[in-house]
């Protein structure tokens, strides 16, 4: 088991990429906190993946700064460190002209994206 005694975040977990790359990190004894935007989907990936005490998860936009801390918090509450962060999540952001697209449009999609 190579991420035995290793924690890690895996955003945008509600994907197939995320829900697979978390499914990964626990065969190999990873401890995975999984995130997304949507707590029903979460549950029901966690569900998917077995559930147990290896993972859990936090509804968060890593958009946001705040909601980001609280994430990295929670992790370090419930698994006691983080190790790995598989930063996943991605937004597409509006598809319109970009005459038609506000600064907070392209701030979404910087901060989730690449930030």
């Amino acid at each position: 088991m190579k991420l035995k005694n290793r924690s890690a975040i895996v955003t945008g977990a509600t994907g197939d990429i995320g829900a697979a790359t978390a499914e990964k990190f626990l065969s190999e004894g990873a401890k995975v906190m999984l995130t997304g935007r949507s707590n029903e989907k979460l549950k029901r990936v966690m569900k998917t993946l077995g559930g147990g005490e290896n993972i859990q998860c936090f509804e968060a936009d890593v958009s946001n700064e705040a909601e980001e801390k609280e994430l990295v918090d929670e992790t370090v509450k419930v698994f006691g460190k983080v190790d790995i962060m598989f930063a996943n999540a991605g937004t597409e952001g509006v598809t319109a002209p970009l005459e038609d697209q506000t600064l907070d449009d392209f701030f979404t999609v910087l901060n989730t994206n690449v930030i």
